[in-house]
This record gives structure tokens, C-alpha cells and sequence, in this order.
């Protein structure tokens, strides 16, 4: 089963079994059962919604065991199918769960307990060689969490050790080093010519992140690698240029094609040539998958901060965003940082406010640009500021929460003292810090409590009832923290039935008939509402030390801008808490439920 790929449809309750073959670059997945499936449950309730590889060796197949896995458009009231789920009561069928183990008659469980939490990072790279792939994946994971960056020279000797049985290994090594910001340019271009070909592909991916970052020197090297003799390597070659869209791709992609006749370099080649063939060929240029489009508002900031864009900032940050180069300079040398996928640009909104305010000085990450300094901009109105912000963050591939109008003036109000430029340190310090959640946090609420837990992940939190004053959600953390900000997502907004609702038509008059001979009316089309979101209507944040005392912080009317009623922020003054709740305050007529999910605390380090 080594390199197959397993996935549950829960509709039909199976497990496929794929297999990719490749040929000439083009990869097809091919049923492994030609006419059957892997797994065919006659189980009206099998739910396998996710397959897993575990640490013993064998394989998880999660279970939801559940009567309904589709609703709201496809089942509303009144409709046939859901005459048939309360037939067979499948409604009534929530809360279970089974996991599946498969297991291999010839190869024992490895019941070796992991303890990696416990371990140093130099004992998580030499888990980066194991032969099973959760044992790789969650120490990679854990060292890109950990950021120690003592291990880089093992993960650079692992990524450039050479064999057969290495291959799993140096390409994690590889990622790992991209993890740690530890990558360095001469290193992966030693990996983009290595013997094998998949190292190649590898290290030509992990490079992206070092152009990006300004480094256009890599424009050579993916026009090389677009002539590898390899398909798969040529074809990365084609398709990170046209990430890139490098000046030269026209000319890039043909000398691919000239050099190599695989099928897959050819028909890769003529879709980015094509692109209007290629968008055909999808059914039309959108598709799914995607980010929500913007909405008509959020379409007039990103027009204006365009406008500002193009008359100002292009001139030291490129007009791509990745930093324009630098007239007469060295190779790859650009004026200004790239802002494409910045973890300072996409990251907490107070970061770029304040930049834009005061602007910044000093060297970034130990780099001094020719630019040399980030002029203030705070001469500006809000709108523009929050423009000009928004717009750097949803742009060039970005994709972050808009900042509002409301945020810039409360950060220059709390700035206004403030007449030298930042430092990158300075401001670092000063930009509320997320809490990572913890299994020590302890969660309860007015409602539902035991499902309480899931408001901290992706599972969710809901009262289960429709939302009303008095409410409340509440967190108590190990240690009191100076709290500054609270933020969570609503999604999934449902009334106390817990579904959405179906327009019926309107009934005839009374006594009215159809015309002789006329054929009956069809009847009307059943329009689905969407389902309220689940934002709380109105707030209030109260910290307490012991439980006990509570101190109001924050009141609001709800939603405090964060797109389509989906996210809740909450900010205010920074106090010191070991407890904070958050009470629904709002009465309102035919309310949803009130709902959290990924709930995140921001604390301001002491003195800040």
C-alpha cells in the first residue's frame, strides 16, 4: 500500500484506493478495484471522513457513524429527503464515532509509545529518518514550532546526505530548514542539482520562499531547471516561473518544450502559454476552493489603497511586491523588503498600522535595505492608512482580515506621544503577542458545557439554544497574563432547530382553480435561506484574578469588522488576568445560536 492514497466518500460510504501513475510528468490517479472500492459499507451510518497513518504502523479510519452528512440546501423541510431521514429518524443519529484500525497480517504493531514532547530537537531530527510517516511529520512539525535553530547544520548534513533510503529524509530536513527561516540560497541551489530528481523538485519549491523573500537572483535558475532533462523537473521549472510570472516566461516555457517531448512538459508548456485555453478547459477561470471573493466594500478600500499603492509605494517595494530592484546594484539586491507573505504584513494588524503612522529604521532580520528607511505616513487620514493596509494584505497573493478605520485612529490615539520611528525590535515588543492554547486552559460556559473545549479549535463551540443576554463563555489560564485581545470565528450561525429554513410558496386564494384544459402549475422552486451568523449581537469582556472579582474591560454592539459575520475582534486596554468571560449582552428577535470557534488571546509583554 506504500505511495497509494485512501479517501473516505461518506455520501456513498466507501474507501477508495488510488493509485498514482505517472507518465511523461502527467500523474492519474487509477482505482486499485476497477468496479469496486476498497472499503463498500451497506451501514447506512459509515461516515469515514478521514484515514490516518499512526504511529504504530497501522492505519486509522475515522469514523463520523452518523445519519446526516449533507443538510441545509439538500435536505430543507419539506423536501423528499427529508420526508426519508425522518422516516428512518437518521436526524436522531448525532454523537458517535468509531475509529478503524487496519492492520497488516504479516507486519507486527510497533507499540513504541512516542514521547516527543519530551524530546530535545536534536532527538526530533534523527525521527526525521523513521520509516513511518507520522513519526516524520510530527517531529518536523514540532521543530518548526520549537524554532530552535541550533539543529541547522544536522538538518543541512541529513539534506545533503546522498542514498536511496534517504530520500523521505533529506526532503524533510529540507522543509524543516524552510520552517526555521534557516535556508540559505547557496545550500538549496547545491540541492536544485542534485542526482535525484525529485531532490531537484523539492529544492526548487523551497526556494520560492527565498525569492519571495527578494531574492530575484533564482529567476536563472528556474529557467534551467525548466530545460532539466527530468519531466518533473522541468515542469517545476515552467510552473515556479509562472508563479512568478518572470519577464522572460514566454521564452522560458518554449525552450522547455524544445528541450524535452515528454507529454506532460508539452501540455504544462501550452496551458501557461494559454492561459484562456487552459481556463476553458477547467469550465471557465473560477472554481472553488479559493478565498470568498471580496464584498462591494471591501472592493472600494482595495481600489483606493491601489491607487496609493501605484502613485507611492511601488517605487521601493516593486510593483509585484517583492521589492523593486535596485538600479546598478548586485544581482537580487532589492530596495525594499518584499511583502508577499510576510509574516509582518499578515500578521497582527497592529504591526502594519504602526509602520504606516511612524514608519520604521534599523536593519530587518539583520538585513539593511538601500531604501534605508520606512517613512512615516501618519500625515494621512485614517481611511487612507487603513487602505493602503488593507490593501498590502489582501494583495500579491496575501490574504488577511482588512483593517478597519476604527483600529488606525485607536492605534494613532494611543501613539500620539510618539515622535521617533520604530525599530523592528521596538515594534516587535510592542504588537499584542498570540497565547498559544493550551491543555491547561480550562473552558466552561453558561451552555453546552461539554462541548466547551471545542471553542479553542476547529470543532466549535455552541449554546445549542438561541443566543440571549447573560450568556457566557470562560477561560482560566494557568497564569495571569496581561491580556490586550480577544478574537474568535462564528461560523455555521443556526436558529434553535439547528437548520436553515425553506421559503414556501404562497398558498393559492381561496376557491381558485386552474383554466379548463390548462395543464396543472408547476410548483414553485423552494428558496433556502442561509442560516444567521453566529456572532454574539452585543459583548462584554470581564477579567478577573481569582473568579470571583470581575472587572468589565470591553462592551460592544457585536461584530467589530472582520468580513462577512464571521470574526469577532475584541481589543482593549492591556490588564493583568487569570480569568476572562465573554457575556452575550444583546436581546434580539429570531436570534441564531452563538457560536465560537478558534478562539485566540493576545497578551502585551510588561511595559508595553
Amino acid at each position: 500500500m506504500i505511495g497509494d492514497y485512501f479517501y473516505g466518500e461518506t455520501v456513498a460510504r466507501i474507501v477508495r484506493r488510488l493509485r498514482p501513475v505517472k507518465t511523461e510528468g502527467l500523474t492519474q490517479m487509477r482505482n486499485v478495484y476497477p468496479l469496486s472500492e476498497f472499503i463498500r459499507s451497506t451501514d447506512p451510518l459509515f461516515r469515514p471522513v478521514d484515514m490516518t497513518t499512526a504511529p504504530d504502523g497501522t492505519m486509522y479510519i475515522t469514523d463520523m457513524y452518523r445519519g446526516i452528512i449533507q443538510q441545509a440546501t439538500w435536505s430543507g423541510r419539506g423536501t423528499y429527503l427529508r420526508r426519508k431521514i425522518e422516516q428512518y429518524q437518521l436526524d436522531k443519529v448525532t454523537k458517535h464515532g468509531r475509529i478503524w484500525r487496519l492492520t497488516y497480517d504479516g507486519i507486527e504493531r510497533d507499540k513504541t509509545q512516542p514521547r516527543m514532547l519530551n524530546e530535545t530537537p536534536a532527538q526530533l531530527v534523527a525521527h526525521l529518518s523513521h520509516p513511518n510517516g507520522w513519526w516524520r511529520d510530527t517531529a518536523q512539525q514540532l521543530l518548526v514550532l520549537k524554532q530552535d535553530k541550533s539543529v541547522v547544520p544536522a538538518l543541512q548534513k541529513l539534506a545533503a546526505t546522498r542514498g536511496e533510503k534517504t530520500q523521505l529524509a533529506r526532503i524533510h530536513a529540507l522543509w524543516t530548514l524552510e520552517g526555521l527561516g534557516a535556508l540559505d540560497a547557496s545550500f538549496v541551489r547545491e540541492q536544485m542539482k542534485d542526482a535525484d530528481p525529485q531532490i531537484r523538485v523539492q529544492a526548487i519549491r523551497a526556494s520560492e520562499t527565498l525569492y519571495k523573500a527578494g531574492d530575484r537572483s533564482f529567476a536563472a535558475d528556474y529557467a534551467a531547471a525548466a530545460k532539466d532533462r527530468d519531466a518533473d523537473v522541468a515542469i517545476q521549472g515552467m510552473l515556479t516561473s509562472k508563479l512568478f510570472n518572470l519577464a522572460d516566461l514566454k521564452a522560458i516555457v518554449e525552450a522547455a518544450q524544445a528541450a524535452n517531448s515528454a507529454r506532460g512538459v508539452q501540455e504544462i508548456g501550452k496551458q501557461i502559454l494559454n492561459p484562456a485555453l487552459a481556463a476553458a478547459g477547467r469550465g471557465g477561470g473560477g472554481g472553488r476552493g479559493g478565498p470568498p471573493p471580496f464584498t462591494a466594500g471591501e472592493s472600494a478600500v482595495i481600489e483606493r489603497g491601489d491607487k496609493v499603492y501605484k502613485e507611492l509605494c511601488f517605487t521601493c517595494h516593486g510593483p509585484d511586491g517583492r521589492g523593486a530592484p535596485q538600479d546598478g546594484g548586485p544581482a537580487g539586491t532589492i530596495m525594499a523588503p518584499s511583502l508577499v507573505g510576510s509574516p509582518r504584513v499578515l500578521g497582527h494588524t497592529d504591526y502594519v498600522i504602526k509602520t504606516l503612522l511612524h514608519g520604521m529604521t534599523g536593519p530587518l532580520d539583520g538585513k539593511t535595505y538601500p531604501a534605508g528607511v520606512m517613512m512615516p505616513l501618519g500625515a494621512n487620514n485614517d481611511q487612507w492608512i487603513a487602505s493602503i493596509a488593507s490593501y498590502v494584505r489582501n494583495s500579491f497573493g496575501n490574504r488577511a482580515p482588512f483593517v478597519t478605520e476604527a483600529e488606525v485612529a485607536a492605534i494613532r490615539a494611543s501613539t500620539s506621544a510618539r515622535k521617533a520611528m520604530w525599530t523592528p525590535e521596538e515594534l516587535e515588543g510592542s504588537v499584542p503577542r498570540l497565547l498559544l492554547a493550551q491543555p491547561s486552559w480550562k473552558v466552561t460556559a453558561s451552555h453546552n458545557v461539554e462541548a466547551a473545549p471545542g471553542a479553542l479549535t476547529f470543532t466549535t463551540w455552541n449554546t445549542n439554544a438561541p443566543q440571549q443576554p447573560g450568556m457566557w463563555f470562560q477561560v482560566e489560564l494557568p497564569d495571569a497574563v496581561r491580556l490586550a485581545e480577544i478574537q474568535f470565528e462564528s461560523p455555521g450561525g443556526r436558529g434553535a432547530g439547528g437548520r436553515g429554513r425553506a421559503n414556501a410558496p404562497a398558498a393559492a386564494p381561496a376557491g381558485a382553480a386552474p383554466a379548463a384544459g390548462a395543464p396543472p402549475a408547476a410548483a414553485p422552486p423552494q428558496v433556502f435561506e442561509q442560516p444567521p451568523a453566529a456572532y454574539p449581537r452585543g459583548h462584554k469582556v470581564e477579567v478577573s484574578m481569582d473568579g470571583k472579582a470581575w472587572t468589565p474591560v470591553a462592551e460592544g454592539p457585536g461584530l467589530t469588522a472582520r468580513g462577512p459575520g464571521q470574526t469577532t475582534v475584541i481589543k482593549f486596554a492591556p490588564v493583568r488576568a487569570k480569568f476572562v468571560r465573554i457575556t452575550q449582552t444583546a436581546a434580539v428577535e429570531n436570534a441564531p445560536n452563538w457560536s465560537i470557534q478558534r478562539l485566540r488571546l493576545f497578551e502585551v509583554p510588561d511595559g508595553k
